[in-house]
């Protein structure tokens, strides 16, 4: 179900974009070679050789039609395919994923860009507690992936580009199948891209949404209520129910971006069975609430809005995960005030559980 909740947003992403068709159109293909992070001392043994990867991109260059087009000096919007090997074929096997992503531009000379990204991912071989009790990175063969990617790029000819950098893939199916500690792939590569020959079409008139809202609403104040689901440990295979709700104010501090601070409340109720009361039984609902406050930064591409968040709980019965969490989130905006979110909540780098929710902007 959460897997094709992230395709859905996957494909939105794409779909926010209109008038592909008249922009520049360019494929890219990477080599990669790197290692997966071993974030828990559980898994430094899984961690034999250096991982290597492919990555393959079909790249659009946005055409000026939405006012953040030229805000982000016409980023790119693609399909990003990656084949990665993991260092242990045995245990670890190979993941192999498809992501929808934008590429944005650093910088005036555009030599420097970021990219990031959503989607879905397999991977080969996964825990099981006959045949691979060890693997404990993932224990579904479907999960969601993140990427987040840096890279320079020089011009070869008018239509080639060399391309070098470095990237990190997330793999997790937040913690809906345990054990879950996820994979983060860091490798660096080297690649071409190539552009066709068509010429950049503008439209002589911009949307001034974004300025707008920027003029108009400096500030504004959020509502989001989510549920998720999670499995608590491996003894215990019930799916518990999550909510959340998050209030968060921010202030625009330039067309392309906010910063926002706010409060998180959460209800597990699969803590409830955690954390017991004196005579060994199930605690009150209270002692499953968890109150937290949070800061965020914001990128503006209406109707799309990529969000990250750090909290620190003020209230936690449970304190085995750390008092610090983040959330990597996803805003998809039917108007002005009515949107969508699609988040990841993870304690250090590993994901606690998937989010989605709707919500309301004053």
């Amino acid at each position: 179900m959460k897997l094709r909740l992230v395709s859905c947003f996957t494909i939105l992403i794409l779909l926010s974009f209109k008038s592909l068709s008249q922009t520049a159109f360019s494929i890219s293909s990477n080599l990669h070679y790197g290692f997966v992070i071993p974030h828990h001392a559980s898994v430094v043994n899984l961690i034999q050789a250096h991982s290597k990867a492919l990555e393959i991109n079909l790249n659009w260059t946005t055409n000026g039609s939405k006012s953040w087009h030229s805000i982000e000096k016409f980023p790119g919007i693609g399909i990003d395919f990656f084949v990665s090997s993991l260092g242990n074929n045995k245990q670890l096997g190979n993941q192999y994923s498809t992501m929808g992503y934008i590429n944005f531009p650093l910088g005036k000379n555009k030599h420097h860009y970021l990219k990031t990204g959503l989607g879905v991912g397999y991977a080969s071989k996964t825990w099981d507690i006959e045949n691979n009790p060890k693997n404990i990175f993932l224990s579904s063969h479907f999960n969601a992936t993140i990427l987040l990617q840096y890279s320079y790029k020089i011009l070869v000819t008018e239509t080639m580009k060399l391309k070098t950098g470095v990237r990190i893939t997330h793999f997790s199916n937040g913690s809906m199948k345990l054990p879950n500690k996820g994979t983060n792939n860091v490798t660096c590569f080297l690649g071409l891209s190539f552009r066709t020959n068509k010429k950049q079409k503008y439209p002589i008139s911009l949307n001034n949404r974004h300025i707008d809202d920027y003029q108009d609403n400096k500030y504004s104040l959020s509502t989001l209520l989510v549920t998720g689901l999670k499995q608590m440990n491996l003894a215990d295979k019930k799916k518990y129910s999550i909510f959340s709700f998050t209030n968060i104010v921010d202030k625009r501090v330039s067309l392309k971006t906010s910063w926002g601070i706010g409060l998180d409340m959460f209800y597990n109720s699969g803590l409830r069975n955690i954390i017991s009361n004196e005579n060994g039984e199930p605690s009150s609902r209270l002692k499953a609430m968890q109150l937290a406050g949070l800061i965020s930064y914001t990128k503006h591409l209406f109707p799309l809005e990529i969000k990250i968040m750090a909290g620190v709980y003020i209230i936690d019965n449970y304190k085995i995960t750390g008092p610090i969490y983040s959330r990597f989130a996803l805003r998809y905006f039917t108007n002005n005030h009515l949107f969508a979110g699609l988040s990841l909540k993870t304690h250090y780098a590993q994901a606690d559980f998937f989010e989605l929710g709707i919500g309301w902007r004053f």
